[in-house]
């Protein structure tokens, strides 16, 4: 059977397409080509430059050939290649796909609210759309006009990949920048946190010295008039003692031992006023310090010798190491020596029954010496331990308080310092720095 032909083609304002499609009752058997196939066509054009006029003629496939390399098509499969854009399309006033990156859906007709909407309104307009899993395209849809009127709509879509890659990055970097500052914010709230409460603890620590200085000052006064009011009457019973025991003897033995030993006692007691009497014009009186570069060795040493019987009567074991060679440091060793004994004085009450002394001493730096000295007694309660240098306090029974005050007095006048705490093991630890001489 010879095939029927069918003409068909891409008539202005007729139907477009598959033909199979737009005329189902067409026979299988049909021959179907475009109504141009094997037509030549030609366009005449009069000439300006001479009289007459240019014919050109062509082969209908010829044009079609060259439509197909410089036409709309073309055109939009070369912009379709560039980086980022997901597709193009050229469509008529009808909607009808005229050319398309997706060469399977020219000639078919978008029944897209949104695309008509944008030809009747004539203005461009967005939309994203998805395209997969995780996918996702911008489309600008802008109307085309010619002299005549709307001749079709541009749809151009652009893929979000690359632009959702920076904005993630955007928002990492934002993140990353956001932590940032909330870091630096807190480590700047903490530093200045710390600084004011340093600041804070040093102008406390500042108002007690002021405070000490000034509860001394009044104390000192009052200790030097009562000092010298009592004094007096002291040195008058002391000398009567005195007398009393040369020229009133008892004639019998045990009589004259029981009046002696009446009379020592008084005369002990009397000593220990006097003590205590100069302890408080000590508080009173201004330090007169005489300093001289002297090595702490010494010192330490000969503080060690001074309560070495007492420590062999309570069976306390004293402990020294001084490796501070013969580093020097400007002070009144007699005055020094005092304070030393004092804060030793307190760590061998504090251990009647026993125990160990520990006095060590060496550089901290090279402008800086430190004493320590612990025992091995019960230590000292905290909440006491901001009053333990204050005049007149004490914990101990017939105590004056007035040995460890006197103390930190004399190691402040040598622009020392001294602290008390407790040691790791228990125990009291006083700890006296002193400024140590150069070279």
């Amino acid at each position: 059977m010879t095939p029927m032909p069918f003409l068909w083609g891409m008539r202005w304002g007729g139907a477009r397409g598959d033909p199979s499609r737009l005329f189902p009752s067409l026979p299988k058997h049909a021959a179907v080509r475009q109504f141009w196939a094997g037509s030549a066509f030609g366009v005449a054009v009069p000439a300006q430059s001479f009289n007459g006029v240019i014919v050109v003629h062509a082969e209908a496939e010829a044009l079609v050939a060259l439509r197909q390399h410089v036409g709309p098509q073309a055109l939009i499969q070369a912009l379709a290649k560039e980086p980022g854009i997901a597709h193009i399309a050229l469509l008529d006033p009808q909607l009808t796909v005229l050319a398309s990156s997706d060469g399977g859906q020219i000639g078919q007709t978008e029944t897209d609210s949104f695309l008509n909407a944008v030809l009747q309104v004539g203005t461009a307009a967005t939309r994203r759309q998805g395209c997969g899993a995780g996918c996702e395209t911008v489309e600008i849809v802008r109307p085309l006009t010619l002299e005549s009127g709307r001749a079709g709509l541009l749809r151009v879509g652009f893929n979000t990949a690359g632009v959702t890659h920076v904005t993630s990055q955007a928002r990492r970097g934002m993140l990353l920048y956001s932590v940032g500052l909330l870091a630096v914010g807190i480590v700047a709230s903490a530093t200045i946190f710390w600084l004011q409460a340093r600041h804070l603890a040093e102008r406390r620590r500042f108002e007690a010295v002021v405070e000490r200085e000034g509860r001394l000052s009044a104390l000192g006064n009052l200790a030097a008039g009562v000092a010298h009011q009592i004094r007096n009457p002291l040195n008058a019973i002391s000398i009567g003692l005195q007398r009393l025991r040369m020229e009133f003897s008892q004639a019998a033995a045990a009589a004259r031992d029981e009046y002696l030993e009446f009379t020592r006692v008084i005369e002990a007691e009397v000593r220990r006023l006097n003590e205590i009497l100069e302890r408080f014009l000590a508080l009173a009186r201004p330090l007169r310090l005489a300093l001289e570069p002297e090595p702490l060795i010494p010192i330490l040493e000969h503080v060690a010798t001074l309560i070495a019987p007492q420590a062999a009567a309570q069976h306390v074991r004293v402990d020294t190491a001084c490796p501070l060679g013969d580093r020097r440091v400007a002070v009144d060793r007699q005055q020094l020596g005092h304070a030393l004994m004092n804060i030793v004085q307190n760590g061998l009450q504090a251990m009647p029954q026993g125990g160990v002394l520990t006095i060590r001493a060496g550089a901290v730096n090279s402008r800086e010496a430190e004493v320590t000295i612990t025992d091995t007694g019960p230590g000292i309660p905290n909440h006491l331990l901001d009053r333990i240098f204050e005049p007149y306090f004490t914990t101990k029974e017939g105590g004056t308080g007035l040995g460890l005050a006197l103390a930190h007095r004399i190691v402040v006048e040598h622009g020392g310092s001294v602290q008390a705490g407790n040691g790791d093991a228990g125990g009291a630890l006083f700890v006296i720095r002193l400024p140590l001489l150069m070279g």
